[in-house]
């Protein structure tokens, strides 16, 4: 990534689409931004806006492995982003996460 996003950043595209941009496999994947969570470290009175981690759900029918990924939203346009899967939701839907710090 050549720009250092912030919390606020991805505040503004919650509940939003990030479709992956990549190879024939991966070319109608699309992931839901469900949240941001801001990291606040012990003792620090606000948290600290370059430190955050993005929670995402995917389709059940497509696994993505832990990886990085080129992603295209409306608000952000092209964004790399390094994804873990978590696992599976209550709705059966895989769940991903996007750690910045």
């Amino acid at each position: 990534m050549s720009k250092k996003y912030t919390l606020q950043d991805f505040q503004q595209c919650v509940q939003q689409t990030f479709l992956l941009a990549g190879g024939q496999e991966t070319a109608k994947v699309e992931l839901v931004l469900e949240s941001v969570i801001p990291y606040q470290a012990e003792g620090q009175e606000k948290p600290d806006s370059n430190a955050f981690s993005l929670l995402f759900k995917g389709a059940a029918d497509f696994f993505l492995p832990q990886g990085l990924y080129a992603m295209e939203n409306q608000h952000l346009g092209l964004v790399e982003i390094f994804i873990t899967p978590l696992g599976r939701l209550a709705d059966n839907n895989f769940q991903y996460e996007a750690v910045f710090n």
